[in-house]
C-alpha cells in the first residue's frame, strides 16, 4: 500500500504540480496582491520543489485568514494536514 501511494504521489507531482507556478499564483482570485509574492528562498530549497513551495504559502495564507488568533506558517505537507 505505501509503494502504491508513493506511486501515486510521484505522478501527481510529475504530472499535476507543474502546472502551479508564480504566474498562476498571483492569478489566483481570493489571495491579495501582498501574499503572492515569493520568497527568495522559495526558489532554493533543497527539500520542496516552487510548486510545492507555492501551495505551502497558499495553504498558510488560507489557513491564517480562517485562523486569525492563531495563524501558522505551513512548512510541511505531513504535519499540517494531519490534524484535517
Amino acid at each position: 500500500m505505501d509503494s502504491w501511494t508513493n506511486l501515486m504521489y510521484q505522478i501527481f507531482k510529475i504530472y499535476l504540480l507543474n502546472r502551479v507556478n508564480v504566474k498562476s499564483f498571483r492569478a489566483l482570485a481570493g489571495m491579495e496582491a501582498s501574499a503572492t509574492s515569493t520568497d527568495p528562498n522559495m526558489s532554493h530549497s533543497n527539500i520542496f520543489s516552487l510548486s510545492e513551495n507555492i501551495l505551502l504559502k497558499w495553504m498558510s495564507h488560507h489557513y491564517a485568514k480562517q485562523n486569525v488568533l492563531t495563524p501558522k506558517r505551513c512548512v510541511n505537507f505531513d504535519a499540517d494536514l494531519a490534524d484535517g
